[in-house]
């Protein structure tokens, strides 16, 4: 029982961070209670003023066995990315900020008080992450 019970969590929040993609937002883990996993939008508390309503909670129900959704919001206070791409021009100062042994958290509070707000960045921490990780494979290849 407990496998099939971790291969329906991951399924469920498969389908949830692929509907946060496709919704042009991103979507993290929140603390967990016991048989209970819930997700909630990217932008929640991440050093800002955005109070995020979005989210979604599945509970396993034991005596059937089977996960619920007790509460799914798909509304923000916020709004989404439309692209979630960084730019070249973006890209040139993250790649020159890290040469510098700036932390990309760093970097993105940066690039944040460059355009006015975190809300005015076209992408996502995550976002960065994954660039920087790309631009080293590319690198080491």
């Amino acid at each position: 029982m407990y496998q099939i019970k971790i291969e329906q969590e991951i399924i469920t929040f498969d389908f949830y961070n692929d509907y946060a993609k496709f919704a042009g937002f991103g979507a993290k883990k929140c603390k967990n209670l016991k048989n209970q996993q819930r997700r909630i939008c990217e932008r929640q508390n991440l050093r800002l003023s955005c109070d995020c309503l979005a989210r979604f909670v599945v509970r396993f129900v034991a005596y059937i066995e089977k996960w619920h959704v007790p509460l799914f919001v798909e509304s923000h206070n916020h709004d989404c990315l439309d692209l979630k791409k960084i730019t070249e021009v973006d890209a040139g100062q993250i790649t020159n900020m890290k040469k510098a042994s700036i932390s990309t958290l760093r970097i993105y509070v940066l690039l944040a008080n460059q355009v006015g707000d975190y809300e005015n960045v076209n992408y996502t921490l995550r976002d960065m992450y994954n660039k920087i990780v790309r631009q080293r494979r590319h690198v080491i290849s």
